[in-house]
């Protein structure tokens, strides 16, 4: 009797293994679900189209004639919701047991639907060995559709004070700057995203060729989509700085509507070097510089007064040598 009891209990456990085995762990709403869906990125980018990657894992047994779709429902808080464009629906034929597959929905998203969250529907349907009617299951990825700053900085000029001739304002030729000069930096940011940018800072990075001015920061604060915002910066050379090229970096900075902050870095070049200030002259070099200069003239000069000495030497000999021979 005690066997047969045995018997019963492990009948029963075995009966119950194989129901959990052919029955695997059902979700919120009943629906059994046997495979695993992931996708991303979860953030759509409004008002541009995202590609997205779902990656569908089976750890459960080799499935066949397998239908995968991807669709939006029609949601209750916003007029418009995200569509796939082009392919929604991709066939397999067979999935074998700890295989995955992965799709790549491309995602439209209008701009005014920023700041909505939106689920999507993965609706897959497939054949098990064995059996004559598909089995299906559904498994929703939610997705958030984002505003996107695309911030561009152009038109820079760069202008020096006192300037030089031949300071050229290109992109080949980098401008000239004595040491102590100001440098007068203009340009202008553009938004080609579809959200503004918030605290939008421009601003020249420290560096020791440079002495920083109060003018060397210049906040704009809100940028909106397509509308440029010129800005000037003012910074000084340091006298200490060698000769030659050195960079100047200019640093862009701004949040978006999640209050993440961005930036990006433009380099400008400037050729630095120092005037060379000529000392005043003494009296000396100066005669000795006009020399220099009429050598021949001089030389003929000296020529004339060596002669005319000689000339007045042999005249004042004569004079004496005829005043010995006529005595008064």
């Amino acid at each position: 009797m005690t066997n047969l009891k045995h018997m019963n209990l492990i009948c029963v456990i075995f009966l119950v293994l194989s129901i959990s085995l052919v029955n695997p762990t059902t979700d919120v709403a009943g629906q059994q679900t046997r495979l695993e869906v992931t996708g991303e990125p979860t953030t759509l980018n409004a008002g541009f189209n995202t590609t997205v990657i779902i990656t569908i894992f089976n750890e459960f047994e080799p499935i066949y004639d397998v239908d995968v779709s991807v669709s939006f429902p029609e949601s209750q808080t916003t007029t418009v919701s995200p569509v796939v464009i082009g392919a929604s629906n991709w066939k397999i034929e067979r999935m074998g047991m700890g295989e995955n597959i992965t799709i790549k929905p491309l995602i439209f998203v209008t701009e005014s639907a920023a700041g909505n969250a939106y689920p999507a529907d993965i609706s897959i349907s497939y054949t098990r060995l064995g059996y004559i009617s598909p089995s299906s299951e559904t498994h929703t990825i939610g997705f958030y559709a984002k505003g996107q700053i695309i911030m561009i900085a152009y038109d820079f000029i760069v202008e020096v004070e006192p300037a030089y001739e031949g300071n050229e304002r290109t992109r080949d030729n980098p401008v000239l700057a004595d040491v102590g000069s100001m440098i007068t930096v203009t340009g202008s940011l553009l938004n080609k995203g579809n959200v503004p940018a918030m605290f939008t800072n421009v601003t020249i990075i420290p560096n020791p060729i440079l002495i920083l001015q109060p003018e060397s920061t210049s906040y704009l604060g809100e940028v909106d989509p397509n509308s440029p915002a010129p800005f000037t910066l003012e910074v000084k050379t340091s006298p200490h700085t060698k000769d030659g090229n050195h960079t100047i970096l200019i640093k862009v900075e701004y949040q978006d509507q999640e209050s993440k902050t961005h930036s990006f870095e433009k380099e400008l070049t400037v050729y630095i070097f120092k005037t060379q200030v000529q000392e005043s002259q003494t009296t000396s070099e100066k005669i000795i510089e006009i020399i220099r200069q009429n050598l021949l003239f001089v030389i003929i000069g000296i020529i004339i007064f060596i002669f005319l000495v000689a000339l007045l030497i042999k005249r004042l000999s004569k004079r004496g040598v005829e005043s010995e021979e006529f005595p008064a």
